[in-house]
């Protein structure tokens, strides 16, 4: 719904859409990261956001704030957590 509200496209066009994304996003991660899993796997992000239920402002405001802290933790030498097992 949200992809046809913003690109004004019918029902099947966005569904198309979506699913060619979802497909390039699916060959993109086995091909680069074959070990990783499924790219739909959420352990593998740092982050997901729902943008349908968060606004896109909130949504942009909390990467930002993310990624500053990612950057911080990296000059000062602070080692990654590791993913959750």
């Amino acid at each position: 719904q949200a992809a046809m509200a913003f690109e004004g496209l019918d029902y099947k066009t966005a569904a198309r859409s979506q699913q060619a994304a979802d497909q390039a996003r699916r060959a993109y991660v086995s091909h680069f990261y074959p070990r990783e899993g499924a790219w739909e796997d959420p352990r593998l992000y740092h982050m997901t956001l729902d943008s349908t239920a968060i606004s896109v402002d909130a949504c942009v405001d909390l990467i930002v704030s993310a990624a500053q802290d990612i950057f911080k933790q990296a000059e000062a030498g602070t080692p990654a957590k590791s993913r959750p097992t």
